[in-house]
């Protein structure tokens, strides 16, 4: 019998013992990481799981994207752990759970991103400065975006999106993301750091500068082919650029006709070139993806819902500024309630941003489970914002939740409505974001109308920032036919373009 035994069993051991050491090895990987929970505080760690060794459930992310939270948020709520980018972390939902920890800056949490972050943006950036240095830069970054400077910028991002969307009419169909994220980095190095790139310039750099963002999330490991080596090759590429457009700058300083962003800064502070370097990079990062991001979005809801446009143009009528050869005033733009409702349901809906990153300082409680100190924790926007109880039908596209007569954005906690963070470290351009994503729509409203090339909705990839899977063909041409007939007949007999 123990013979036979034996020789049932001889060949499947071979199979077996590799997987009972795997399971033994992850057992005590949870171990590991559960063992580094504050022995002082009697709550018990979030529910979730710690994957396996090194790479903890960093592959699952990298691999499902936005669906690998939705699938931990289904089996464990509101607060749940794991282990991501080398870190043993906690994430968190829900406006309370969120307001606990943005209002809880420098006392329990302070700010902290990813060591691939931190090394791709640089180690003095804003983003990941903290105490009184990042008060002091926040302080000057923000002169660049009070309402004086944000005026100053109209003109040129009116004349910058003018050109664009003509040029988009006159092809008949683009390929959307590829020309917001032209057109947003165009926008953003003119007014930012005053970089002049051309169009061709500019959709080259857009592209590498795409790839430094799709890849800073990713594991700490720098070797060729690696997603941190893309990202690092990727930044120093854009680097060589802003180098030598600082250098053309100071060159031509007493000529430039009106102070860009990072002029305004320097002038207010001591910065070496390395620094300005950085800061070069940090604005051109926080002022190009996310709201490149939001603008394609942005085109793909209306695309669907031409009677929103309708109700932008009659808006536009009623302040004289439906005349595509008006000049814009910040003036004028602030008054525009639903056209600024608009890009609030876009922020709303698809929050460019899915999380934001925060180290715990000090062990606190949230829902009776204890979020130990050094955990790395990340506070949703995304799902916070699915949640939200104060907005009726909320996977409904519907700028009237922000018009003053329902005004649902007022109604609850205000931690249910953050595309742009809160607390202490919001984002500090945010106004000029919203004033860019009102001026194309004001834009394209004035100038054109445009549809889906493909009539089946096209399925949304939320990481690292939302974007239509394919790039978002849609066929654009001008309001006024007589200056410009586009034929949908002859467009289609040429052919799709190419996202």
């Amino acid at each position: 019998m123990q013979v036979l035994l034996g020789t049932t069993l001889s060949p499947v051991l071979p199979l077996l013992l590799p997987c009972v050491l795997l399971i033994l090895i992850c057992k005590l990987w949870t171990v590991y990481n559960v063992r580094s929970k504050d022995p002082n505080c009697k709550a018990p760690l979030p529910e979730g799981s710690m994957g396996i060794p090194f790479f903890g459930e960093t592959l699952q992310l990298l691999l499902f994207g936005a669906e690998f939270y939705q699938k931990k948020y289904a089996k464990y709520g509101r607060v749940f752990k794991t282990h991501l980018l080398g870190q043993p972390s906690v994430r968190v939902i829900g406006a309370a759970n969120v307001r606990r920890v943005l209002l809880g800056e420098g006392d329990i949490v302070q700010v902290h991103y990813p060591r691939t972050v931190q090394s791709v943006l640089g180690s003095k950036s804003i983003l990941v400065a903290t105490g009184k240095e990042h008060d002091r830069l926040r302080k000057l970054v923000s002169k660049a975006f009070n309402i004086h400077a944000l005026s100053e910028y109209v003109p040129y991002m009116q004349q910058f999106m003018t050109e664009a969307v003509k040029s988009w009419c006159d092809k008949g169909q683009v390929c959307a993301e590829s020309e917001s994220k032209v057109l947003i980095f165009r926008v953003a190095g003119k007014l930012l750091c005053n970089f002049d790139y051309d169009e061709e310039e500019s959709r080259h750099l857009s592209q590498v500068f795409a790839t430094m963002v799709d890849n800073m999330l990713s594991l700490p490991i720098n070797i060729p082919g690696s997603q941190f080596n893309k990202a690092i090759r990727a930044r120093n590429i854009i680097r060589s650029r802003v180098e030598a457009s600082l250098k053309k700058k100071k060159e031509s300083e007493n000529d430039l006709p009106f102070t860009d962003a990072l002029r305004i800064v320097s002038e207010g502070g001591h910065f070496n070139t390395e620094q300005l370097k950085e800061l070069a990079l940090e604005l051109l990062f926080a002022g190009h993806s996310t709201t490149s991001s939001t603008a394609v979005m942005m085109i793909h809801y209306l695309a669907q819902r031409p009677d929103i446009v309708k109700r932008v143009r009659n808006e536009l009528d009623e302040f004289d500024l439906l005349d595509e050869e008006e000049p814009l005033k910040f003036e004028d733009i602030s008054k525009l309630k639903y056209t600024s409702s608009v890009i609030k349901e876009v922020f709303r809906i698809s929050p460019p941003i899915g999380a934001g990153f925060r180290k715990v300082i000090k062990t606190f409680q949230l829902e009776g489970k204890q979020i130990p100190a050094g955990w790395t924790l990340l506070f949703s926007i995304r799902e916070t914002h699915a949640l939200a109880d104060n907005f009726a039908e909320v996977e409904k596209f519907d700028p009237d939740r922000f018009m003053p007569e329902r005004n649902e954005e007022k109604k609850g906690d205000r931690f249910n409505f953050i595309p742009f963070g809160g607390g202490s470290r919001g984002c500090v351009g945010k106004q000029m974001a919203q004033l860019m994503l009102k001026i194309l729509l004001i834009t394209l409203s004035r100038n054109c109308r445009w549809e889906l090339v493909n009539q089946e909705t096209p399925r949304i990839e939320l990481m690292p920032c939302p974007h239509p899977i394919g790039g978002l063909p849609v066929r654009i041409s001008r309001l006024d036919c007589n200056a410009n007939r586009i034929d949908f007949k002859k467009v289609n007999e040429a052919g799709d373009v190419a996202c």
